[in-house]
């Protein structure tokens, strides 16, 4: 809808989302934050990849989890903030690849 300069439509469907309960769904975070980010709203789409990454550690999502600290990273490396916890997760999980043992 925002492509198709309907951007009125796009806000009410997202405010829609929003008030839904899809904030507890890992993939539907991941496109809202892929969204939003396109449409240069960062703060948002951090936020909506943050509730993602919670549904995922409350669930047991770890593919969309691993897609979802990776876009979190680079959203608040472009936010200009501080590594966080979240990025230290994405930061064992690189060195647990490097070293099968690490995850041991």
């Amino acid at each position: 809808m925002f492509a198709l300069g309907r951007t009125e439509d796009a806000e009410a469907l997202l405010r829609e989302v929003r008030e839904s309960d899809a904030r507890t769904k890992p993939r539907t975070c991941d496109l809202v934050a892929e969204l939003l980010t396109e449409q240069g709203d960062l703060q948002g789409a951090l936020d909506w990849a943050t509730a993602g990454v919670d549904a995922c550690l409350a669930g047991d999502d770890r593919d969309e989890l691993q897609l979802l600290l990776r876009l979190r990273y680079r959203l608040r490396v472009d936010l200009g903030l501080p590594e966080d916890d979240y990025d230290k997760m994405l930061d064992n999980k690189k060195a647990q690849r490097a070293d099968p043992a690490a995850g041991k």
